[in-house]
């Protein structure tokens, strides 16, 4: 085929070859480059276990016998609902500098639902969120219960609230 002076040739297979493996080579670049950026956007977004800062002051705390401390703010009782889902019987204690928080997630649907991620932040007095704990709580049967148990280095027996949400990557 000639066009202008120009002949040009059909190019032999090892051309094509060396063509598409580049492309693939390129594809496989950028896919690994994207899937490592929403990796490191879902490790900034969580906070580790170690980094929540212990809220100071006794307001909302009762001392047991054995000197572990309870919390005993009104708002951390009270039952949160979360895409579906029923999050209750909260208790947080605190023993040694670790804090333990405890509750039940509740499918009250008559499905299996998937709930994933979710978070719970916990506040100070002040409203301030100055922690975050994030678990996944996967899949659950119809009207089922789950009892949880999250522990913390610091002692966060003294909350105001804690807060729930459930967590939501978007893509970047």
């Amino acid at each position: 085929m000639e066009f202008k002076g120009f002949e040009f040739k059909r190019p032999s297979m090892f051309t094509i070859y060396i063509i598409i493996a580049i492309i693939l080579v390129t594809i496989s670049i950028v896919s690994i480059f994207i899937n490592v950026s929403v990796s490191k956007k879902r490790n900034k977004d969580t906070v580790d276990l170690d980094n929540i800062d212990s809220i100071a002051g006794e307001e909302n705390v009762l001392t047991d016998g054995t000197g572990n401390k309870i919390n005993s703010s009104n708002k951390t009782v009270f039952r949160k609902e979360v895409d579906g889902f029923v999050f209750d019987s909260f208790n947080i204690s605190s023993s040694e500098g670790v804090s333990t928080v405890t509750f039940e997630i509740y499918n009250p649907s008559s499905e299996e639902k998937t709930l994933g991620e979710y978070e719970l932040k916990v506040m100070d007095e002040n409203s301030d969120v100055i922690g975050r704990i994030t678990d996944n709580a996967g899949t659950m049967e119809p009207l089922a219960r789950r009892e949880v148990s999250l522990q913390i280095k610091g002692d966060i027996s003294n909350l105001t609230d804690i807060q729930v949400n459930k967590i939501v990557y978007k893509p970047i």
